[in-house]
């Protein structure tokens, strides 16, 4: 006479108990040495693996894309990615990190410099302080627009008479209406000569 399954499972339920063994235990012996038929078998709790994203069309873009979650939430339910977001967190700009040491960082932010526009001379290209004050040194020769640094040039003046102009434009930048004022306040005779000559 063969014993089901079910009978065997209610006689070593009854041993389990009768002996004061657990019961998992019995049977993870028991199937350990190939003595547990497969429907005693325990049964393995399947893992299921939550999708960070909403759909498979988002996980498939994310894979290709090199999307990585970061710390953030998506905007679908339960936080999961949905295609929209990945697409937005992907396309986005990148904003990169400047290497610019405290000070340096520091001066910048009191003297109005744009930092990016500086290639450090430091370790890895690090923005150094001495960087930024050559940077600050440069800007404070001469704030003109080009068109007026032009027109200077056309007259033949020299840098610190440039200097002297009055500059209207943002920052006192000389402006070129700033240098024509100047030029026909400055060299009237000079402008009115040359106009004798072509006469």
């Amino acid at each position: 006479m063969a014993t089901s399954a079910a009978q065997l499972a209610t006689i070593l339920t009854h041993i389990a108990q009768k002996h004061d063994l657990d019961e998992k235990k019995l049977l993870t012996l028991l199937d350990a040495d190939g003595l547990l038929p497969a429907k005693l078998k325990p049964k393995e709790a399947k893992s299921k693996t939550v999708s960070l994203f909403a759909s498979k069309a988002a996980e498939e873009f994310a894979s290709v894309s090199g999307f990585a979650a970061e710390g953030r939430e998506g905007s679908g339910r339960d936080g999961k990615f949905t295609l929209a977001d990945i697409k937005k967190i992907v396309e986005s700009p990148k904003k990169e990190k400047l290497n610019v040491s405290p000070t340096a960082l520091v001066y910048a932010n009191e003297n109005g410099i744009d930092l990016s526009k500086i290639t450090g001379s430091g370790k890895e290209g690090r923005i150094l302080l001495d960087d930024v004050k050559t940077k600050a040194e440069k800007k404070d020769k001469l704030n003109i627009s080009p068109k007026a640094l032009e027109m200077a040039k056309d007259v033949k003046m020299k840098e610190k008479e440039i200097a002297k102009v009055k500059g209207t434009g943002k920052d006192g930048k000389i402006l070129q209406s700033d240098m024509k004022d100047y030029i026909d306040k400055n060299f009237e005779s000079q402008s009115e000569g040359e106009n004798s000559d072509s006469d």
